[in-house]
């Protein structure tokens, strides 16, 4: 499987376009319904909610994925009280292409 948005590589412009080049040669890889090992399921059923909003460039629907993939990591750990969402770089305004995103309730 690819890695897909370490953290050195993660583009901070918000480029959709760079997003979906770099998704496209993996999406055939991501069937909803496939089962894989048990160990790697829930992240594979993750990557395969990812392509359409990727590649239909629905901006919103892939904030409100992420930003429910960021809760659900949070909750239960000890850093939930503590943690508050934030907007991803493709939501702030200013980001080229963009203009303002949505926010994160909360």
């Amino acid at each position: 499987m690819a890695t897909i948005g370490t953290p050195s590589r993660r583009s901070r412009s918000g480029s959709s376009k760079a997003a979906r080049a770099h998704w496209l040669p993996h999406a055939d890889q991501y069937v909803r319904g496939r089962t894989v090992s048990p160990y790697h399921q829930r992240t594979y059923d993750r990557l395969c909610e990812l392509g359409e909003p990727l590649m239909a460039d629905d901006r919103d629907a892939l904030a409100r994925l992420l930003h429910r993939w960021e809760a659900e990591n949070v909750r239960g750990t000890a850093i939930e009280p503590h943690w508050q969402p934030s907007p991803f770089p493709f939501e702030e305004a200013g980001a080229p292409g963009l203009g303002p995103g949505p926010r994160p309730a909360g």
